[in-house]
């Protein structure tokens, strides 16, 4: 929990990583929005692990599981939910704000983010910890 850039509401990913392209912002995608197999839709998602590291033991704090938006939808999102990433846009990869835009925008009350496992010490403060709050 010592780099809360990397998951107060955001998560870096590389170009390898998504099919979210924003034609105003200058990164590349390497995946794409269908696959030509079958016509079928790419889907991202993100495994996001919180954790302390304590001498040699890995403490972890919560395992978050994360949508990202296909790049059909950039239409919807625009770059709402992008920020740059740790070198800027032009290395590779983008940060995805997941916090704001937490819902499918499309399906009625459905979240892009399920917290899949929080330890107790956090469990009350784990939607802060994560941005959503």
């Amino acid at each position: 929990m010592n780099n809360p850039s990397d998951y107060k509401g955001r998560i870096p990913l590389g170009a390898n990583q998504t099919s979210y392209k924003v034609e105003n912002i200058n990164f590349d995608v390497h995946l794409p929005t269908r696959y030509s197999y079958e016509n079928k839709i790419c889907l991202t998602y993100l495994i996001n692990i919180i954790y302390n590291i304590e001498s040699d033991n890995i403490d972890i704090k919560a395992i978050i599981l994360i949508s990202v938006p296909n790049g059909k939808l950039n239409n919807i999102y625009g770059d709402s939910i992008i920020n740059a990433g740790k070198r800027g846009y032009d290395k590779g990869g983008f940060r995805y704000v997941y916090s704001a835009k937490p819902y499918f925008a499309t399906i009625k009350n459905s979240s892009r983010i399920r917290i899949i496992f929080v330890s107790d010490d956090i469990k009350d403060k784990v939607n802060k910890i994560i941005g959503l709050s």
